[in-house]
């Protein structure tokens, strides 16, 4: 089953370019590894700039956790923690569905096509 971790910012007034530079970092390592994120996706809040939640996909909770015993999600939250004003929330997630205009991509987590 496709395993998304969720973690939330409130980035620190004026860091949202160190912030964002740390997080691009994290994200060409993150990818590079074997049991890197699938698709990760960084969100501004439209109503506070300073809210930030990143989304990262992995293939299954297996990959999700061989990838967290190696310290690369506690890597990404050293890196971008010094520009948030106060500590980053991390929750995880079982993909469970997904539509598309062509119908279904994922069903009970795990793809259809």
């Amino acid at each position: 089953m496709k395993h998304v971790e969720v973690a939330e910012f409130l980035v620190t007034q004026g860091e949202m370019q160190s912030f964002t530079s740390a997080m691009q970092t994290w994200e060409r390592l993150a990818m590079r590894d074997e049991n890197g994120p699938e698709e990760h996706m960084v969100l501004v809040s439209e109503d506070d700039a300073c809210k930030v939640t990143a989304v990262s996909q992995f293939a299954s909770a297996e990959r999700a956790a061989a990838f967290k015993e190696k310290g690369l999600t506690d890597e990404l939250l050293a890196r971008v923690s010094s520009h948030c004003d106060m500590s980053p929330t991390v929750h995880s997630y079982s993909l469970y569905y997904t539509a598309t205009p062509d119908g279904p991509s994922v069903v009970f987590g795990e793809d259809v096509h």
